[in-house]
């Protein structure tokens, strides 16, 4: 396979991975209409708030693993292609949150990013995943320390002297998972936002 073609593959196999509905998947199973439970959200907030721990988990893991494997497929194979790195990460993002396989309408990319961060910088990762899941233990909240989260990767990868398409790439990705936690953000300030 060429130079060429081959990351013109990736991009497209990171899109249809990130295109699985894992959440929706596991909820065929158990005979669940997400779009109808919780918050309406084919995420793994909303997998672990209507079907437990066991399937939030689960889905957490898979939908970051549709973000780790084409970035580090990337960086195994175009190791100083940084651009590259970003963009297969991205487009699994995008395949996550606009979903082909249900009319467009995924998740809010927050696991899938985590799991982008974990190939692009693991020590980021180690920072960030653990502290955001113990103050959602603490808080019960799912999106406003998703939020934070967010703002805060793209300073670290500044911070450590990433490559800069790293940190370009992590701050649209920080205002796309923004834009997708408009509604939360409303219910936030209204005081009405779901707790898991």
């Amino acid at each position: 396979m060429s130079n060429s073609i081959l990351p013109i593959t990736l991009l497209s196999l990171s899109y249809f991975l990130g295109a699985i509905p894992f959440a929706l998947l596991f909820a065929k199973v158990k005979n669940i209409n997400l779009r109808k439970e919780g918050s309406g959200n084919l995420g793994a907030s909303n997998v672990f708030r209507v079907m437990g721990a066991t399937y939030g988990t689960l889905v957490f893991i898979l939908d970051a693993a549709k973000g780790w494997l084409p970035c580090f497929l990337s960086i195994h194979f175009f190791t100083n292609f940084f651009w590259l790195h970003v963009a297969c990460g991205a487009m699994a993002i995008l395949g996550h949150s606009f979903t082909c396989f249900a009319q467009f309408k995924g998740g809010k990319g927050v696991a899938t990013a985590a799991g982008m961060i974990l190939a692009l910088n693991p020590f980021i990762f180690l920072i960030i995943c653990p502290t955001t899941l113990i103050t959602i233990k603490i808080t019960r909240y799912v999106a406003p320390c998703s939020l934070l989260a967010s703002l805060a990767i793209p300073v670290l990868f500044y911070y450590f002297k990433s490559p800069l398409p790293y940190i370009i790439s992590t701050s649209l990705i920080s205002i796309l998972i923004f834009w997708r936690h408009r509604s939360n953000i409303k219910r936030l300030i209204n005081g009405k936002e779901n707790k898991i």
